[in-house]
C-alpha cells in the first residue's frame, strides 16, 4: 500500500487493502469501494474531470489495453490539435521455432517470402497479438505520454515500465516506402534519478530501433515467427494490472472487470497513493475479495508472517538457539516443536491466516537435495582480470581505529550463534578444528591485515593435511606452495611465513605491495597468489545446423572476479548462486553460426579444476554455495567453502570469517582477536548465506573454496 494522506477515507481503504489482500473484504470495505465507482452521482468521481483526462487505465487484458491506447491516442491529437504520424517496423521473416507458450494449441505457419497481404495483417495486428508486445504500426504525436518496454539503457534509466512523454522523433522511409522510427526522444516522467545527456534538456533520452525475435499471432490462428525493427514502446493511456507492479499512481484509475481474482484486484487498487483520487470504472465482482484464497497462498501467508515473528524473536533474544533450519520448512518445524500445544498466533495476525488446528499443523520437513550442476562448463577466467580499485587497507588513523575495532571486534554475530556440538572420536584434527582455527597476529610495523585475512583461513585448511597441502598448493601457485612449504618447515611460527610471503611479494612486485605502515589493493594480493593454468577445451558449436569451430585450450585462474553479465540481470532479479553463475560461463550464447546465422553456444569440457578457488565479490546480491561442484567422471571435483574475506571502509581494514572442516565458522581480526578466532556457529544453520554479506561493518569482499580433504 502507497498511502501518503491520513484522512478517514484513506484509513478506509487501507482497511480494505488489507482484507483485499485474503480476499476477506466486509461489507463495510464493499461500501466504500461502491464510493470510489465513478458515476454521474453525487459524492462519487467523474472521469470527465480535467484531472483524469490523460491517466493511464490500469486494466486486466491486453486486448483492452490497446483499444484504450488506440482510442487514447486519437483523442490526444485531437485535443491538442496534432496529427497522427504512423510509423511502421521492418519485418523479416524468421526460420526459428515460434514461442508457443501463450498459444499452446496454435500451430506454426511457413511462409516462403514476406508478400504485402501478410505484411498488411502483421501492421494492423494488436501488440497483444505479438508475444513481446511490439507493435507494428506506432500512432504518435509530440506530447503525447508512452510507456518504455524493453530495458535499453538501464544507467540512463531507459527501462522497461519507465512513462515518459514524446518530445520528438528522426525517421526515415523504409524499403515499404512507409515511414520508419529510427530514434524517439523521449523526456521520462519522474525518473528513479535526474539524467542529463550532452546537449539535450534535463530527463531528455533518445530510444533507437531495436531488433527482436518476435512470435505473431495471424487471424486464422496460426502462428509465424519474425525479427521485428521497432523502437519498443507503446502509447500510455492503458496498462495491464501486471505492469502497474512497483508503481505508485495519483490519480489511480483502474478497470476491475476482467481481473482475475483478489490477487489482481489488490495490486490495481493499492498503487494509487490517496483515496480521493482513486477511480473504478464500470464497477467490479464483489465475490471476487469475499470468498476467501485458496489453501496454498493461505498458507504461504501464514508461513511468511511466522518467519517475521521467528526473526523478531531472534531480534530479541527471546528464541532458543535449538530453533533453526537451513530451509523454510525445517525452520518452522523446529518452531512448531518448541511452542508445541502452546502455539499461538500473534495479535497482528489477520484473522484469515490464524491457526486452525489440524489444518494448519506442520509436517516433517522433507529431505532437501544438494544442488549439484551437469552442464558442461565454459571458461569463467580467459585472462586474469585488471584489478579494481578496491580501497587499499590503510588507516586514516591507527590509534583511533584500533580503539573503534577493539570495541567492536571481539563481538560475534548474535543471531547465528549457538553451541558446537560434541565432537565423537579420538581424531587429533578434529579436535583441533573443535578448539578453533589459529590466527595472524597483525603487525603494527608491517601493516598486514590483507594477508592475515586470506592466510588464516588457508591455514585452517593446510593444518588438515599439511604434506598433502603442500603439494597441492606447490601445483597450482608458486607464492602459495613457497608459503606451505614454509609452514611445513616452521609449523609453530606462522607469522614468520607470513612475513617471508610478505617480503617474496615486495621484492617481485615492491609498489604493489610495499613495506611498513602501509596496505595494499585486496585484488592485487589475490591475483599474485594464483595463477592460470589449463583446465579444458572450449568448443563453440551451432546448435541450429551443427557447425562446429574448431576446439581451443581453455585456462582458468584460481582467481574469478564474480561480476553479473547483463544477460544474467533479468533471469536472477532475486540473486544468482555462484553455482548458477559458473554454470553459465561454461555454457553460454555466443556469436552467430557463420553458415546460418544463428546464436552459437560455448560448451566447456573440464580436465582439471584447481584445489583452491578465490572469488572476488563485486555483487551485491550473490549468494555463495556451501558446496561447488566442477567437471565430470575422473575431473570431478567438490570445492567447499572454507573462508570469506571482509573489507571495512570506515577503517580500510580486512578481517576474516574462517569455515573449519566441521562446517562451523569462526571470526578473525588480527588486531583485535589476534590468535584466537571467535565461534559464530555452524554454516548449515544458516536459512541463506547472505546473512554473512556483513559482518561487524565489514562488507564481503572474497570468498575461498578450498577441495575437499580426502
Amino acid at each position: 500500500m502507497r498511502q501518503k494522506t491520513q484522512t478517514p477515507e484513506d484509513a478506509k481503504l487501507r482497511t480494505a487493502l488489507e482484507n483485499m489482500r485474503y480476499g476477506a473484504c466486509t461489507t463495510e470495505d464493499l461500501n466504500f469501494l461502491r464510493t470510489r465507482v465513478a458515476s454521474d452521482r453525487p459524492g462519487h468521481p467523474h472521469l470527465d474531470t480535467a484531472i483524469y483526462r490523460n491517466v493511464s487505465v490500469i486494466t486486466a487484458l491486453n486486448i483492452h489495453k490497446d483499444v484504450m491506447n488506440n482510442l487514447g491516442a486519437e483523442r490526444f491529437a485531437r485535443d491538442h490539435g496534432q496529427e497522427i504520424v504512423e510509423f511502421y517496423s521492418i519485418d523479416k521473416l524468421s526460420s526459428a521455432a515460434v514461442d508457443r507458450k501463450k498459444w499452446p494449441g496454435c500451430q506454426q505457419a511457413h511462409f516462403k517470402s514476406m508478400g504485402p497481404n501478410l505484411q498488411d495483417e502483421l501492421w494492423k495486428a494488436t501488440p497483444a497479438t505479438i508475444n513481446e508486445h511490439i507493435p507494428g504500426c506506432l500512432k504518435l504525436c509530440v506530447g503525447m505520454p508512452v510507456m518504455i518496454k524493453v530495458n535499453q539503457a538501464t544507467e540512463l534509466c531507459i527501462t522497461k515500465g519507465q512513462e515518459a512523454v514524446i518530445v520528438g522523433w528522426d525517421a526515415s522511409v523504409g524499403s515499404h516506402n512507409k515511414k520508419v522510427l529510427d530514434t524517439l526522444f523521449v523526456s521520462l516522467i519522474n525518473p528513479p534519478r535526474p539524467v542529463q545527456l550532452p546537449d539535450l534538456p534535463l530527463n531528455v533520452v533518445p530510444i533507437g530501433r531495436t531488433s527482436v525475435h518476435v512470435t505473431a499471432l495471424l487471424r486464422d490462428d496460426s502462428l509465424i515467427s519474425l525479427n521485428r525493427e521497432q523502437v519498443v514502446i507503446l502509447p500510455n493511456f492503458a496498462m495491464t494490472d501486471y505492469a502497474s507492479q512497483g508503481k505508485s499512481r495519483n490519480p489511480n484509475v483502474v478497470h476491475l472487470n476482467n481481473c482475475k481474482d483478489h490477487r489482481a484486484y489488490y495490486v490495481a487498487l493499492s498503487r494509487g497513493n490517496e483515496a480521493e483520487h482513486t477511480v473504478i470504472v464500470q464497477g467490479f465482482d464483489e465475490k471476487k475479495i469475499t470468498s476467501g484464497m485458496s489453501g496454498y497462498l493461505r498458507q504461504e501467508f501464514r508461513e511468511l508472517e511466522l518467519l517475521d515473528e521467528i526473526t523478531k524473536l531472534r531480534w530479541e533474544g527471546k528464541l532458543p538457539m535449538t530453533i533453526t533450519g537451513i530451509y523454510r520448512g525445517q525452520l518452522l518445524s523446529s518452531y512448531k516443536k518448541w511452542k508445541g500445544n502452546t502455539l499461538i498466533d500473534p495479535p497482528h495476525f489477520h484473522p484469515s491466516i490464524r491457526f486452525k488446528a489440524g489444518v494448519d499443523d506442520i509436517d516433517t520437513p522433507i529431505q532437501y537435495g544438494t544442488w549439484k550442476s551437469t552442464a558442461k562448463k565454459e571458461s569463467a577466467a580467459k585472462s586474469k582480470p585488471t584489478p579494481k580499485k578496491r580501497k587499499a587497507e590503510e588507516p586514516a588513523s591507527t590509534t583511533q581505529a584500533k580503539k573503534q575495532r577493539t570495541q567492536q571486534g571481539t563481538k560475534a554475530m548474535q543471531n547465528v550463534t549457538t553451541a558446537p556440538a560434541k565432537v565423537h572420536g579420538t581424531d587429533p584434527r578434529a579436535v583441533m578444528a573443535y578448539a578453533g582455527p589459529v590466527g595472524l597476529i597483525w603487525d603494527s610495523m608491517n601493516y598486514t591485515c590483507s594477508y592475515d585475512a586470506l592466510l588464516t583461513p588457508l591455514a585452517c585448511l593446510w593444518n588438515e593435511n599439511p604434506r598433502q597441502w603442500t603439494t597441492r598448493l606447490s601445483n597450482y601457485s608458486e607464492m602459495l606452495g613457497i608459503w606451505a612449504t614454509h609452514k611445513l618447515l616452521h609449523p609453530n611460527l606462522p607469522e614468520t611465513a607470513r612475513d617471508h610471503f610478505k617480503q617474496l611479494l615486495h621484492i617481485k612486485q615492491p609498489n604493489d605491495f610495499p613495506m611498513g605502515p602501509r596496505g595494499v589493493i585486496l585484488d592485487r594480493l589475490l591475483m599474485a597468489v594464483t595463477q592460470q593454468r589449463p583446465y579444458g577445451t572450449a568448443v563453440t558449436r551451432c546448435e541450429h545446423c551443427g557447425w562446429q569451430a574448431p576446439g581451443v585450450t581453455e585456462t582458468l585462474s584460481q582467481y574469478v572476479d564474480v561480476s553479473m553479465p547483463n544477460a544474467l540481470k533479468d533471469r536472477y532479479p532475486a540473486g544468482i548462486l555462484a553455482s548458477e553463475w559458473f554454470a553459465y560461463h561454461f555454457d553460454k550464447p555466443v556469436r552467430c553460426c557463420p553458415m546460418c546465422n544463428q546464436r552459437m553456444r560455448r560448451l566447456t569440457t573440464i580436465t582439471e579444476v584447481p584445489s583452491v578457488l578465490l572469488l572476488a565479490i563485486s555483487l551485491g546480491d550473490l549468494r555463495l554455495d556451501e558446496k561447488l561442484h566442477f567437471g565430470e567422471g575422473n575431473t570431478a571435483k567438490t570445492l567447499r567453502l572454507r573462508g570469506l574475506i571482509y573489507h571495512a571502509d570506515w577503517a580500510q581494514h580486512f578481517t576474516s570469517v574462517v569455515v573449519d572442516g566441521q562446517g562451523m565458522m569462526w571470526y578473525h581480526d588480527g588486531m583485535t582477536t589476534k590468535r584466537t578466532c571467535i565461534l559464530l556457529g555452524n554454516i548449515k544453520e544458516l536459512v541463506d548465506l547472505r546473512a554473512m554479506h556483513f559482518i561487524n561493518n565489514g562488507r564481503l569482499a572474497a570468498a575461498l573454496y578450498g577441495e575437499e580433504t580426502g
